[in-house]
C-alpha cells in the first residue's frame, strides 16, 4: 500500500465518527466563506470563528454574529495585489509599479508584491481602516509566505515581514491571524509568535489534489501543535468532499484542540457537513 493510502486508512480507522455523526452537527468552530455568502445561514449557524472577505457581510450582520458569540475575521491579502480590489488601477496590467513583481502562477488576477514597500503600505493602511470601521474582530493575513520568493532574490524579506506585521499591530486595533503557508519555520520564531493571535494552515491532511503525504502532515502538525502550546488559536483549512475523510479530519482536530474547516477550494459555498445543520 502506498504511504498516502496508509495515512488515509489510519486516519479513517482512528476516527470514532461515521458519515452521519452528530458530532459535526454542533455549533461549528469555524466557517471560512469568501464569495456568495449567505448571511442568513451564517446567523443560523453562528460559528465560533468566521473568516470572510471584507464586503461580503453587512455591518449589521457582523454585529448580530458578534452578539451570538462569533468572532468575525476579515481576509487581507498581504503578499499579493488583486485585480478586483478597489485600489487596483487598470494601467498596472500594462505598466505595473516597481513594487509589483509578477503574476501568481496559481491564482488568476493576483500579483506578488513588495509587501514592505511604502506604496503598498499606504494601500494596506486604507484597507485596515475600512475593516476597522466595519467592526471586524480581526484580520487574516494571507500569502505571508511570499517572503520566500523575495529571499530567493536576495532580499532580507523575513526581516521585512516581521517589520510589516509589527507595523500592522501598531496600526490596526484587532486580532491578527496569519495563513502560515510554507513558512512553517516562522512558528518557531519567538518574535513572530508574539505578533500574532492565531495561525491558519491549509492542506494539512487533504488538498484539492488528494491526500497529503504523511511525512508532510507530520511536519505541519509538529509546528501547529507547538503554536497551540504557545497559546495561539490554530485553524485548519483542508479541501475534500469525501464524507468519511472529512469526519476523520474533524475528529483529529477536535482531539488536538484545533478549529477545522473542510470545503471547496473556491470557498464560495458551505460544505455538505454543514448544509444540514
Amino acid at each position: 500500500m502506498k504511504p498516502m493510502a496508509i495515512a488515509l486508512a489510519t486516519l479513517l480507522l482512528a476516527s470514532p465518527f461515521t458519515a452521519t455523526s452528530p458530532a459535526i452537527r454542533d455549533k461549528p468552530d469555524v466557517i471560512i466563506w469568501y464569495d456568495n455568502v449567505n448571511e442568513s445561514k451564517l446567523l443560523e449557524l453562528a460559528p465560533k470563528l468566521l473568516i470572510v472577505d471584507p464586503g461580503e457581510v453587512e455591518r449589521e450582520t457582523i454585529r448580530k454574529l458578534q452578539k451570538l458569540g462569533t468572532e468575525v475575521i476579515a481576509y487581507v491579502n498581504l503578499g499579493m495585489a488583486e485585480e478586483w480590489r478597489s485600489y487596483w488601477k487598470e494601467r498596472w496590467r500594462r505598466s505595473p509599479p516597481r513594487w509589483i513583481a509578477e503574476k501568481s502562477r496559481e491564482w488568476s488576477g493576483e500579483y506578488i508584491v513588495m509587501f514592505w514597500h511604502p506604496a503598498w503600505r499606504r494601500i494596506l493602511r486604507r484597507v485596515l481602516k475600512s475593516i476597522e470601521r466595519e467592526g471586524y474582530d480581526g484580520i487574516l493575513l494571507d500569502n505571508i509566505d511570499v517572503y520566500e520568493y523575495w529571499e530567493e532574490k536576495g532580499c532580507k524579506a523575513e526581516e521585512k515581514l516581521l517589520m510589516i506585521i509589527k507595523w500592522i499591530k501598531l496600526t490596526y486595533n484587532g486580532k491578527i491571524y496569519v495563513n502560515i503557508g510554507s513558512g512553517l519555520k516562522l512558528i518557531y520564531d519567538e518574535e513572530f509568535m508574539k505578533l500574532v493571535d492565531g495561525v491558519l494552515r491549509e492542506e494539512v491532511w487533504a488538498s484539492y489534489r488528494g491526500v497529503i503525504d504523511p511525512e508532510e502532515t507530520k511536519e505541519i502538525l509538529n509546528a501547529l501543535i507547538y503554536a497551540k502550546q504557545r497559546g495561539k488559536d490554530v485553524v485548519i483549512l483542508d479541501y475534500s468532499n469525501d464524507e468519511r475523510l472529512t469526519n476523520a479530519i474533524l475528529s483529529e482536530c477536535a482531539i488536538l484542540g484545533f478549529k477545522c474547516y473542510i470545503g471547496s477550494r473556491d470557498l464560495n459555498s458551505l460544505p455538505k457537513y454543514l448544509q444540514g445543520s
